[in-house]
């Protein structure tokens, strides 16, 4: 019992990691475009029954660390299929190092997405 327990769960998990890479570079919608705020929901919402204040808060620093990561990446102009990087090492990678940064640096990289995103709806 405790095996199959174990098994749905890893089957859920890599389903999810994989339903919010696809929603990420997705060429279907322009979610560079998107407020974190939006981004947030249109990743994390199908996953939410009713978030507390503190998971809406570690899920925009997810959010953001995705969004950062995708754009320096240059995941939002390519198809889907057409990265050559493994997709969650990477980002694990990645986030691991962002984790250990002042919540000042937080701040700056949420101001820096936030001017990406003005600028990129202004061309629109």
């Amino acid at each position: 019992m405790l095996i199959t327990c174990f098994s749905f769960a890893s089957h859920s998990f890599t389903n999810w990691r994989n339903q919010i890479r696809q929603k990420l570079v997705t060429p279907d919608r322009n979610v560079e475009g998107m407020s974190l705020k939006a981004l947030q929901r249109y990743l994390f919402s199908a996953f939410w029954l009713c978030p507390s204040v503190t998971d809406e808060n570690k899920n925009f620093r997810l959010t953001l660390a995705l969004r950062a990561f995708a754009d320096g990446h240059k995941l939002f102009r390519k198809a889907p299929n057409a990265t050559s990087i493994d997709f969650w090492r990477a980002f694990k990678t990645n986030i691991d190092s962002m984790m250990k940064q002042s919540p000042e640096r937080w701040t700056s990289l949420k101001q820096k997405h936030t001017r990406k995103i003005e600028a990129l709806n202004k061309e629109d």
